[in-house]
């Protein structure tokens, strides 16, 4: 069923007949009146008309004819009208008879009573064909998202109702504004997944997304004349009218649907193309609502999954910090176990013992009493610095004049080793921001990690200005024994001692290097070394420079 309808007129082209098919044109109806019978067959297979009127004087016979019509294999069977003078001829003539015809035409035909007939059979084959369609783009719209699948149907519904030669939706682009058409079908089925550009051709204006009112279009030519647009080219030769209808609400514009015929179309049909509007933006609207649900919940998910990562590690880093301190106090334990043992055995040799080795004794007593307080003193230091993080105020220091201090002192207590500290300073080195006691503590505990673990042979220190990385660094270079490959990754860990110094029965503490890493840290700085067994080692301090 179409709102344009069709009707096939058979008839013996009497005077009368030539009248009914010029009343029923002028009423707006499409009229075809084939020459005879065999040619009304031909005419009906290529038009498909809705309504057949037959005259029951038809030269021939007309019940074979209207049998061959109803048995046809089309989508839609025909409504049958059957013109006769007396219809009560037929009043016994049995169900063959009234399962044919559909209704009769009283004849003589006056213009009033055939106009009543057929608007009235329009009308109720419009109603069914209008709810019928809003059934199927109902359950069609059901579907989400409303996408190239949905849409190609809706549009073919609507086509055929309309004799659409032209019909689509336009978008607004998200980018340029320009009309988007997102789907197309018939004549303008080329300009599917195109913009149209604001021109002078009249397209534009015709297929505009923005549009906020429902155009109706009845004299599609008269249109063109009034706004000087020339629209042939577009595809759209041969179009009567044109109508578009806004697929909007209150909150969001989804575009418009749009399209032509060939035949003229009528505000009623605008009401009904406003009902399809109201469905499709009812459907796009909840599509938009079931998109933003579906993305909130990929928000809110990666959201929890962030908040969970956050929390796992902060309850690893509260597991590592749980297990620090117990290595902590093993450790500290362990540490402060030997020198106080040693202490408590050498006391008791001093009451017991040899009184000729008492000046050993007392050496050895010295010796741990010394240990047990650098350990003490390591261990408050290391604790102060953590717990002063950032509170130490940060002055401008001159590192040269600092290094060669550090270098000064350290060499004059090794005279007597057989150990040359050679010092070479960057002359254009600009200043650093620091806490000037941290940053001693730093040089010498590196220096006097490189004299410990060097029994003969240099110390090269030098400071220099990394230009391309724009740091301040100092490095202190040895020739001693060296560090094992797989102890370098764990040498900035409490109270770890390499392999080489254990064997070595060097003595040391194994906070010397977290304190040094500790404070370069609170200094935006870092730390790198690199070693080779029996080559030597070379720690560099990178700081960043003074902003003046």
């Amino acid at each position: 069923m179409s709102y344009f309808l069709k009707i096939l007129a058979i008839h013996d082209e009497s005077a009368l007949w030539d009248s009914v098919c010029e009343w029923l044109e002028d009423a707006g109806y499409a009229v075809f009146h084939p020459e005879n019978g065999r040619s009304a067959l031909e005419l009906y297979q290529q038009e498909l008309p809705h309504i057949v009127v037959v005259d029951n004087a038809l030269p021939g016979g007309w019940y074979d004819l209207c049998q061959t019509i109803k048995d046809l294999p089309t989508a839609v069977s025909p409504l049958i009208l059957l013109a006769i003078q007396n219809k009560e001829l037929f009043s016994n003539s049995g169900d063959s008879i009234t399962d044919l015809i559909d209704d009769f035409l009283p004849l003589p035909l006056t213009k009033r009573e055939l106009l009543l007939k057929i608007n009235l059979v329009n009308r109720l084959m419009l109603a069914e064909s209008e709810r019928e369609i809003l059934l199927n783009i109902a359950s069609l719209l059901q579907n989400i998202p409303v996408n190239n699948a949905v849409l190609p149907n809706v549009l073919a519904e609507l086509q055929h109702l309309f004799f659409a030669n032209s019909i689509g939706f336009t978008v607004p682009d998200k980018l340029t504004g320009e009309p988007f058409i997102t789907e197309a079908h018939g004549k303008l089925a080329h300009l599917s997944g195109k913009r149209i550009p604001n021109d002078d051709s009249g397209l534009h204006r015709l297929l505009q997304s923005e549009t906020a009112t429902t155009l109706l279009i009845e004299n599609f030519e008269a249109w063109q004349e009034e706004f000087g647009f020339v629209m042939n080219g577009s595809g759209l030769k041969g179009t009567k009218s044109f109508a578009t209808v806004p697929l909007q609400n209150e909150t969001n514009n989804f575009g418009v649907l749009w399209l032509g015929s060939t035949y003229t179309i009528k505000p009623k049909i605008t009401r009904f193309l406003s009902a399809i509007a109201s469905l499709l933006t009812t459907a796009l609207q909840k599509e938009l609502w079931v998109s933003e649900v579906k993305q909130a919940n990929v928000e809110l998910e990666e959201r929890v999954a962030e908040r969970t990562e956050e929390l796992s590690l902060a309850y690893r880093r509260l597991q590592e910090l749980d297990q620090m301190k117990s290595n902590f106090v093993a450790n500290v334990s362990h540490e402060l176990r030997l020198p106080i043992n040693n202490l408590l055995l050498y006391l008791d040799l001093l009451n017991k013992g040899n009184a000729e080795k008492r000046d050993g004794y007392e050496a050895q007593l010295r010796l741990n009493t010394e240990r047990l307080n650098r350990l003490v003193d390591n261990i408050l230091n290391l604790s102060r610095l953590e717990a002063q993080r950032g509170d130490d105020p940060l002055l401008p220091i001159d590192l040269n004049a600092l290094v060669e201090g550090v270098v000064s002192m350290i060499a004059s207590s090794i005279k007597e080793k057989a150990i040359d500290i050679q010092y070479q300073p960057d002359l254009n080195l600009p200043p650093v921001r620091g806490n000037k006691d941290q940053l001693i503590q730093v040089m010498t505990n590196l220096l006097n990690n490189a004299v410990k673990y060097t029994d003969r042979g240099q110390i090269y220190v030098r400071t220099l200005w990394q230009c391309t990385e724009e740091t301040v660094c100092f490095t202190v270079t040895d020739t001693g024994m060296g560090i094992l490959p797989e102890d370098i990754p764990n040498i900035f860990n409490r109270f770890f001692r390499g392999r080489q110094s254990v064997r070595s029965q060097v003595p040391g503490s194994g906070l010397g290097l977290s304190i040094v890493r500790e404070i370069v840290e609170q200094h935006n700085g870092r730390i790198t070394v690199k070693s080779a067994p029996g080559k030597g080692s070379t720690f560099t301090v990178c700081l960043p420079p003074l902003i003046l």
